[in-house]
């Protein structure tokens, strides 16, 4: 009796860390579309308002309280306590913010290149980048969601699968 508790045990808990994978997969999507949306929040506050940076993000980052906003805000309090180089800020907070998520490497890399940009150039080489960067997202959330709709069940399967097998192996 005590033996098959284990069992079901083991094939939960592989079927569980199949679940979790897949679900890691969604995560992706989710962070990548909140991304997406505070740059398309951050490209129109500069073309309608074009106050300083500094202040343009103070204001966004209060629009919502996602993981993406939440970067801003912490880049606004950096800049005003340090006035120091966006890039390098927008750089650390990306890498704080994002860094143990399941976004992958060229997720992180389209992230951080938004600061190499922010407030190095004019307003029209803004909207160029900002355009670039939207149109990389764009791919990058198409192809999360083509790996999330073909990897998703079979992991969740193989979880499932492989507790079982291993629990026929045992008895």
């Amino acid at each position: 009796m005590l033996k098959l508790v284990g069992l079901l045990c083991m094939i939960a808990g592989l079927g569980l860390s199949g679940i979790l994978k897949a679900e890691e997969l969604k995560s992706r999507i989710r962070l990548l579309e909140d991304a997406q949306y505070m740059l398309l929040n951050l490209k129109s506050q500069m073309c309608y308002f074009r106050e300083p940076l500094q202040i343009l993000l103070e204001k966004i980052a209060k629009t919502a309280d996602s993981r993406a906003f939440l970067m801003l805000n912490e880049c606004a309090l950096e800049l005003s306590d340090k006035s120091g180089d966006i890039g390098q800020i927008w750089t650390e907070n990306t890498v704080r913010t994002y860094g143990r998520t399941s976004l992958t490497q060229e997720d992180m890399d389209i992230i951080v290149q938004v600061g190499t940009y922010l407030g190095q150039t004019d307003f029209a080489g803004h909207q160029i980048q900002f355009e670039c960067t939207e149109e990389r997202l764009r791919q990058q959330i198409h192809q999360a969601r083509e790996t999330e709709r073909l990897k998703s069940p079979m992991y969740r399967k193989i979880g499932f699968i492989g507790g079982a097998a291993i629990a026929l192996i045992i008895l």
